[in-house]
């Protein structure tokens, strides 16, 4: 997975510190730290509920904070009237003005505050460039596409030059293709314009592919955040495997330790090993988790470092250049792996198999954490 990287410094420019936000009985937020650091570009990851657009909201200046403090560039904000935090925002519903043309809708923000007709007709300008709409900035909303308009409520976020630009799930009304190509064009403007970005959203995909780092919300608490390598690869608890990427969770129970690492039982009475860590003991129920990349079908003799579970076909789904195939692993339950589309398509149910993995590519995480 590559990484994607930009100008992002170490320097946080916003701290939330004991954030909670509480709707009656209901508490939406809960305690929550973060700090954002000055020029990445960090994803707000979370089902519906998690508290994630709740989070932007309150740092947007939308909603007011229960409790805690917001403070950005080193200044309390938290109560804050929004037009007043210099912040950019964008949301999955344009929010243009109808009645005014594209050049006008841009030039507003910028007349509010003050500036000059000369700087403004050069800010409007090289915005509409920025995003791919020179010539366009005669026509009003209703002659744009989606796509257009969504560039349109972009360029008017990045206008007035904020110190810190919010997007709550922006491409989210947008079709595949389009919402690919908007995120392509979207990831190039943050490496151009180096400013911070807060970017809302429920799909994991767009998460891994725009972001610096993600930080994975779970009923209104931050369940782990790091770059989207490090959530794929060292998910912290149940919750982020699952919901990053396609996983195999399997329950079971640490048994003892072998050269460095612990094995698992499971159920059925099978074992694997994986990588110990810190926490890990004798008798603890734990989670264990295999990416369907991380098995293949053997075919030869075993390799050091790997371990073979013999296992029956229960399904094949055909994806184009690969099959997504369904084991009922003896002892251990069930497995989903990808194999290459003619190794599967030589698959039928009820074929049994041998099925390796490397010890490395295991991990137990404790199920204490699990709230799924």
């Amino acid at each position: 997975m590559t990484e994607n990287r930009t100008q992002a410094d170490a320097t946080p420019i916003v701290r939330l510190r004991a954030v909670s936000k509480v709707y009656g009985t209901y508490t939406a937020i809960a305690s929550l730290d973060l700090d954002i650091l000055n020029g990445e570009f960090i994803t707000f990851l979370g089902p519906s509920g998690s508290g994630k657009t709740t989070t932007l909201m309150m740092l947007a200046g939308f909603e007011a904070p229960t409790s805690g403090s917001i403070e950005m560039d080193g200044q309390r904000i938290e109560r804050l009237p929004a037009h007043k935090r210099n912040i950019g925002v964008v949301f999955q519903n344009y929010a243009l003005f109808p009645h005014m043309t594209v050049r006008e809708n841009l030039s507003f923000p910028l007349k509010v505050r003050g500036v000059a007709r000369d700087e403004i007709t050069r800010r409007v300008g090289a915005a509409l460039e920025q995003v791919h709409l020179g010539a366009m900035g005669d026509r009003r909303p209703i002659q744009l596409s989606g796509g257009q308009q969504q560039r349109v409520a972009l360029a008017r976020a990045i206008i007035f030059k904020p110190k810190l630009i919010v997007l709550d799930e922006p491409l989210g009304a947008l079709d595949k293709n389009l919402r690919e190509h908007l995120q392509t064009e979207l990831k190039a403007l943050h490496r151009d314009l180096g400013t911070t970005m807060v970017f809302v959203t429920h799909d994991q995909s767009e998460a891994l592919m725009l972001s610096d780092r993600v930080a994975v919300f779970n009923k209104g608490r931050i369940e782990q955040i790091g770059s989207p390598s490090e959530l794929y690869r060292a998910p912290a608890t149940p919750f982020v495997a699952s919901f990053i990427g396609e996983n195999n969770m399997l329950d079971g129970e640490i048994v003892g330790r072998e050269a460095g690492d612990v094995v698992v039982r499971f159920a059925g009475g099978a074992t694997l090993r994986a990588p110990s860590q810190d926490w890990c003991q004798t008798a603890a129920r734990v989670s264990f988790n295999l990416r369907p990349e991380s098995l293949r079908l053997a075919t030869d003799a075993a390799k050091p470092g790997c371990q073979r579970v013999s296992a029956r076909v229960l399904d094949t789904v055909y994806l184009g250049d690969q099959n997504r195939v369904v084991l009922e692993a003896d002892g251990i339950g069930r497995l989903m792996l990808k194999a290459d589309a003619e190794n599967g398509r030589a698959l039928a149910p009820g074929d049994v198999v041998q099925v390796e993995m490397t010890v490395a590519s295991g991990r137990v995480l404790t199920r204490a954490n699990n709230e799924t």
